[in-house]
């Protein structure tokens, strides 16, 4: 009897060190970075790190100690919203999970993001130079009216890149990075930022036009040139209507502005 006993406790004592050594095996979370930054209160951003958890479970996002309101979370990226009340300043990101703290990752706040950017002019030779400029930038950075020489891909910048090439999972990533999606067509865009409209090759690749100072759109085909015709040579003056060749489903219009979004 006395055996029995000695064999339980000590089954009883293994078991506990192995979820001790479980528990101590879990790395704490990390976060890399939030995008896009800076950016506006009550905007999403993008939480992009390590070991928040697969759930969120008892899980929190920490917006200057203020927990934030989460939109979506996985063990690598969580997308939550800036709180409301936060005004011009950079504060501190951490990720809470299973009690354990990440690190602290900077993030700024600015209000006036929206009134920051001036309307593109079309202004193709500062695309079209045949050296530098025009092969490392494509029409992603021409929607956004920003030179980053890497030839921009959406989601890259926050760590959310397509995998898929359907309307849905562009959209996703060109969220992620800052745009602004615009429900209303019709509708204008906030001051100081353009519309944007994107289209895609199902299964292939994406494409975007931007809305000029003029009113009229252009657009930059990868690493050629920059144009305002369509694939049919044709003025754009609304590319849901103009030729966008094996680009054939319009996936929407969106409000850009370089110094909010960040793109890479």
């Amino acid at each position: 009897m006395k055996t029995k006993w000695v064999i339980l406790l000590c089954l009883i004592l293994a078991a506990v060190a192995v979820v001790h050594a479980g528990k101590s095996s879990m790395r704490n979370p990390s976060v890399h970075q939030v995008t896009p930054n800076p950016a506006q209160p009550g905007a999403i951003v993008s939480i992009a790190g390590t070991s928040f958890g697969v759930t969120q479970e008892t899980g929190q996002a920490l917006y200057d100690g203020q927990p934030m309101a989460i939109v979506s979370w996985s063990s690598q990226l969580i997308e939550a919203y800036v709180p409301q009340d936060k005004t011009n300043w950079t504060y501190f990101v951490q990720v809470v999970g299973d009690g354990e703290e990440s690190n602290s990752a900077e993030h700024t706040v600015n209000v006036d993001c929206q009134g920051v950017c001036t309307l593109p002019f079309y202004q193709p030779e500062r695309w079209n130079d045949f050296s530098t400029v025009l092969a490392n930038n494509n029409c992603y950075n021409y929607s956004n009216d920003e030179i980053t020489m890497t030839f921009a891909q959406p989601g890259r910048a926050c760590g959310a890149r397509v995998t898929e090439m359907a309307c849905p999972d562009v959209v996703q990533a060109v969220l992620c990075d800052g745009l602004l999606e615009l429900t209303d067509p019709l509708a204008a865009c906030p001051a100081g930022t353009h519309k944007v409209h994107l289209v895609v090759a199902p299964n292939w690749d994406y494409h975007f036009y931007r809305q000029d100072l003029d009113g009229l759109w252009s657009h930059k085909p990868g690493g050629t040139p920059a144009t305002n015709l369509d694939n049919s040579d044709q003025l754009i003056t609304d590319p849901a209507m103009a030729d966008t060749g094996m680009y054939t489903d319009h996936c929407g219009y969106f409000c850009a502005c370089g110094d909010c979004a960040e793109i890479l």
